[in-house]
């Protein structure tokens, strides 16, 4: 693979950033809005005790409540431990369940009712636990991976310590009440956010029903997902909500209800959580906060694209004449590679907010060598607005576009505005070959007839003089010859 250094192009992109800079910088009317209170919108009045609202892409808190109390987390534990299973796992490798693990669950937890010896697939494992909150699930997945459920919650725990989470610590991987397993509504929109980067987790939560093919042991299973958000069965369908992307329930005696929900409006995404939310048969209650939480985080703020053009309803995050961060400007020239940020790239900022009050933060990273055919990540840019960042992205290096193969079989060259501009005239000339031709010969032609006409009158008043009919001298003009008549009379 041919490789090119990226420092020949390190200097290039300060100048530019110091472009950038000046199009994005704060300007006065920061300090205004400041002084009016704050640019923030205010969390709605809920009934749950701690909740966070975090936009996916930049990891903005939009909303919060206690959101870093401690609290006991219940079954929305079970998303660290599906994230676990899709880091550590395939899909297709097989578990096989112990007696230990069957059995070390409570009689009046949520089970899938897994026998001792019974194969289930990594994938039907993990529909298990996120769609049918599978306690017996957990703990054979947990032994499979760690070889008993404490390995498995120190493996928890320390995940979480390097996803940023500043209040967790587990103890199993289900979420049954212990008094050292809690956690607290901002880490696990933390764990959510990491576990939404997965396309099989995606999947999973989002589905309203699944069927556990038949084991070695049991027959054909069909489960459906609690969260009644996503498939509302068990509310007569009341609190079924359209942006609802998937999430995960809990609840214990002494957790109460909690709730994570993941929902997606035009191309924004959110995670929400609420804990410690009353119970589901009341007026207010976890669905009924997450819905009034998540209206608001879509009413309230809104968004500005990192590329420079727009797109649809969003705005640019810059200006459309950008050399950096847009979709079709050439960093260099139209024969150079383009430098973009990522696809579906946002700012999130409170409604009134112009783009240009944030601050622009780019890093290039060191010793990265350039690919003629792959991308490469060449460095990270954030953006902050009022001290909190408001939209993240990597830097990203495309190689020069190559011609493809169409299904025709025939090569389409990628072609310069220049060659553009020349193929265009040629095109032009070869259409109107006769007027070209034409119209230099009828010029050739007038010239000629100008010249020769101008040839014959200098030989035909060459003649007249030679034959005298023409004098060379010159005669006085009629008013001299007057003057001097008029002044011989005087005298």
């Amino acid at each position: 693979m041919k490789e090119k250094k990226f420092f020949p192009f390190l200097a290039l992109f300060f100048a530019l950033q110091l472009g950038i800079l000046t199009i994005l910088s704060p300007v006065p009317a920061m300090a205004s809005a400041k002084k009016e209170g704050s640019p923030w919108p205010k969390c709605p009045s809920i009934g749950a005790e701690a909740c966070c609202v975090m936009d996916l892409s930049s990891g903005l808190v939009l909303y919060s409540k206690n959101m870093k109390k401690k609290n006991f987390p219940a079954s929305i534990t079970k998303i660290m431990t599906s994230l676990l299973m899709l880091e550590n796992c395939s899909l297709g490798e097989e578990i096989t369940f112990s007696s230990q693990a069957v059995n070390s669950i409570p009689w009046d937890g949520t089970k899938l009712g897994v026998l001792a010896g019974e194969t289930l697939s990594v994938e039907q494992s993990l529909y298990a636990i996120m769609i049918q909150s599978a306690n017996d699930v957990c703990a054979g997945v947990a032994e499979y991976i760690s070889g008993s459920e404490e390995e498995f919650a120190r493996l928890m725990t320390k995940r979480a310590k390097e996803l940023g989470c500043v209040n967790t610590h587990f103890t199993n991987p289900h979420g049954l009440h212990d008094e050292k397993h809690y956690t607290c509504a901002y880490d696990m929109c933390l764990i959510g956010r990491e576990a939404m980067k997965n396309s099989v987790f995606r999947k999973v939560t989002a589905s309203r029903t699944y069927t556990v093919a038949a084991t070695n042991m049991s027959p054909e299973r069909v489960i459906s997902n609690h969260h009644q958000m996503v498939n509302g069965y068990r509310t007569n369908y009341a609190y079924e909500y359209d942006y609802c992307i998937g999430g995960k329930t809990g609840f214990t005696s002494a957790a109460l209800n909690t709730l994570v929900t993941f929902a997606k409006k035009d191309d924004r995404e959110l995670v929400c959580v609420v804990m410690r939310a009353g119970d589901t048969n009341s007026p207010v209650n976890e669905y009924t906060d997450t819905k009034k939480l998540i209206e608001a985080a879509f009413d309230h703020y809104q968004m500005f694209s990192m590329l420079g053009n727009k797109e649809g309803s969003v705005q640019s995050a810059v200006s459309d004449d950008s050399p950096m961060f847009t979709r079709y400007n050439r960093l260099l020239s139209e024969q150079s590679p383009a430098i973009t940020v990522e696809e579906q790239s946002y700012l999130l900022l409170p409604k009134g907010v112009k783009r240009k009050e944030t601050k622009q933060n780019i890093t290039y990273y060191k010793d990265v060598s350039l690919s003629d055919t792959e991308e490469t990540v060449i460095g990270h840019v954030t953006y902050t607005y009022d001290k909190k960042e408001v939209g993240q992205s990597d830097i990203i290096y495309h190689p020069p576009i190559q011609p493809s193969l169409p299904a025709s079989g025939k090569i389409t060259p990628v072609v310069s505005w220049r060659e553009r501009l020349t193929t265009g005239a040629k095109n032009i000339v070869q259409k109107n070959k006769l007027l070209f031709i034409a119209i230099p010969v009828l010029a050739a032609a007038v010239v000629l007839l100008v010249l020769l006409h101008a040839l014959i009158s200098h030989i035909r008043y060459q003649k007249l003089l030679r034959d005298g009919s023409l004098s060379r001298k010159r005669t006085k003009p009629r008013r001299r010859k007057r003057a001097q008549e008029e002044t011989m009379w005087r005298r």
